[in-house]
């Protein structure tokens, strides 16, 4: 009896470990938010333009307006994004990426499952775009793919939180506790 309370004690205190988290990263430098012109980083070209800073949409948009005209819609997102620009470099913290995990997951030898969220400047950002990216991690890296690019992993540095695609370190992370304490179940 007594090894049964105690294997159900270790259970809770090992269990009560576990905690759900969320990593916050939004870009650290204005620079890089407006930049319209040089590649922001070598990566860039396979992620999603619409999780990109709003210089760097700019600049997509604009090519493909150039490039195929507006058969696409590309030359009136391009006005739409110039119009919203200013709106945006008071905000340098959009394109914010949001990581929910669970801590127990950062000790596993293989990818699990956890969530990203990006809000963007001059949207409506709704909570239920959420999407499932996988989550893997070593002891320096936290790493999420399919966030937003199918080539490159989103990497976190653990000790420095400094994050981007590949090895690029152009966003700083802060962590924040979940508070799951309303979950029904």
């Amino acid at each position: 009896m007594k090894s049964a309370v105690a294997s159900l004690s270790l259970l809770v205190c090992v269990s009560a470990l576990a905690e759900p988290k969320q990593l916050i990263c939004s870009y650290n430098s204005i620079d890089h938010i407006s930049n319209e012109s040089e590649t922001f980083f070598p990566a860039e070209d396979y992620v999603r333009t619409d999780t990109l800073p709003i210089g760097r949409q700019i600049k997509w948009s604009s090519y493909f307006c150039r490039r195929f005209g507006n058969s696409t819609g590309n030359c009136d997102d391009e006005k739409k994004l110039r119009e919203l620009k200013s709106e945006c470099l008071a905000k340098p913290e959009l394109p914010r990426y949001t990581f929910t995990f669970d801590t127990d997951d950062l000790n596993t030898d293989v990818e699990v499952n956890a969530e990203v969220f990006v809000e963007r400047c001059g949207e409506d950002n709704d909570a239920t775009s959420v999407q499932r990216v996988g989550l893997s991690a070593t002891p320096t890296i936290i790493s999420f793919s399919d966030a937003f690019s199918e080539e490159f992993d989103f990497n976190i540095d653990r000790e420095t939180l400094a994050a981007g695609y590949a090895t690029n370190r152009f966003l700083q992370c802060e962590v924040r506790d979940l508070d799951v304490s309303k979950n029904r179940i």
